[in-house]
């Protein structure tokens, strides 16, 4: 993707995380922007200039009242996630533009396919050992259910696992299978917050384990407006925290030679622009 393309989709994505702005402050829905998007926010007031998606976390519960909400954005756009579309497999929602297309490598068989950005439900955790193995079975309810959502790319490490996925794909491919691991994953996150113990949260992301992206209450509650391009959006006050935890010395900027788009993109097309 060429320099000129990826600023006129990251300006799309831009415009996206406006409507998704407006209607959590309609609702008082609170968010946070997170990962790359939030070191962006800080480091650049802006995107990173090689980055090519853009993240926002919220807790479950203002997830959920997100998704009650989400008919309230543009006709243009349609929210993506595994109730509404078969084809998907991840743990999260995302915003897309209708009509436009952002192939990636690793789901180059979707059809809804267009630009987009990453809505993240983060869920509570404690340190009791019990939750770890719940992590266990959340990451492997996971796996099955991408397994079961033949569009992804999975790619193991030698020809007898590969071989071995494609028959277990055979073998499990129907609906009802994946509807029941999405029952199960759901309902072990659902018990994982039923807790008023004091607890952390990890994010619900499709690019780590589950359990690994650990954030601090206080991300949530002690909220600020950072810069991001021409508008200001939610983050944390002390983003320092959360991403020296994450990046380390997040301000100094990686070698030239990892300054690329992480997500393989295979085709672009811009459809019915964004206002």
């Amino acid at each position: 993707m060429d320099a000129t393309t990826l600023r006129k989709v990251q300006l799309t994505q831009l415009a996206i995380l406006k409507e998704f702005d407006r209607v959590c402050r309609k609702h008082n829905i609170s968010y946070i922007l997170s990962s790359g998007t939030l070191l962006g926010a800080v480091r650049h007031q802006g995107f990173i200039p090689w980055d090519d998606d853009l993240d926002v976390d919220m807790t479950r519960e203002n997830y959920q009242r997100f998704l009650a909400c989400a008919d309230e954005l543009p006709e243009n756009l349609f929210l993506q996630n595994w109730h509404n579309d078969e084809e998907y497999g991840l743990p999260f929602s995302k915003i897309r533009l209708k009509n436009s297309v952002f192939r990636e490598e690793a789901c180059a068989k979707m059809k809804n396919c267009g630009i987009y950005i990453d809505i993240f439900p983060c869920d509570k955790f404690t340190d009791d050992a019990s939750e770890r193995r719940r992590f266990q079975k959340l990451n492997h309810y996971r796996m099955m259910i991408l397994i079961l959502s033949p569009v992804y790319g999975i790619s193991p490490d030698s020809a007898l696992k590969r071989a071995g996925l494609h028959v277990l794909r055979w073998f499990l491919h129907s609906k009802k299978w994946k509807r029941r691991y999405i029952e199960k994953f759901e309902q072990l996150t659902q018990m994982m917050n039923n807790t008023d113990v004091k607890s952390r949260y990890y994010e619900n992301g499709g690019a780590t384990p589950i359990g690994q992206w650990i954030i601090e209450p206080l991300s949530f509650k002690n909220t600020t407006l950072l810069q991001f391009e021409d508008a200001s959006f939610s983050c944390p006050e002390d983003y320092d925290t959360y991403l020296r935890a994450v990046y380390g010395d997040y301000m100094e900027l990686p070698p030239e030679d990892k300054r690329a788009d992480r997500h393989g993109i295979l085709e672009v097309s811009f459809g019915e622009e964004m206002k």
